[in-house]
């Protein structure tokens, strides 16, 4: 295995760790996909539908940054929010603007 391979699966363990937190505080489920993807699943957006699901895929490209590889609904800010996290580093902040951007699409 690589040493970025070893990298990734290290941030994506770190990721999971933090799965509880954001279900309780955000309503949000983080799901192990595809391989070395995680599939994040907002709840609570909608106030017509409060069930009503918002979700994106993310995993680490070969340069060891995130990669949104689907986002439903489709948000056109995503790109400039990855821009940010790769900046910043600030994950936690990365899932509340993706929540905020999804509260603009109701």
């Amino acid at each position: 295995i690589s040493t970025q391979q070893r990298e990734n699966k290290a941030k994506l363990k770190e990721l999971n760790k933090s799965a509880d937190l954001f279900k309780k505080r955000m309503r949000l489920e983080i799901r192990k996909v595809q391989g070395e993807q995680l599939q994040f699943i907002f709840r609570n957006i909608s106030y017509k539908n409060p069930e009503q699901p918002f979700t994106f895929l993310l995993k680490f490209n070969e340069e060891g940054n995130y990669e949104v590889t689907s986002c439903e609904p489709p948000s056109e800010c995503m790109p400039l929010l990855l821009e940010k996290l790769k900046e910043t580093n600030n994950f936690s902040a990365f899932l509340a603007n993706v929540r905020k951007a999804f509260t603009k699409l109701v």
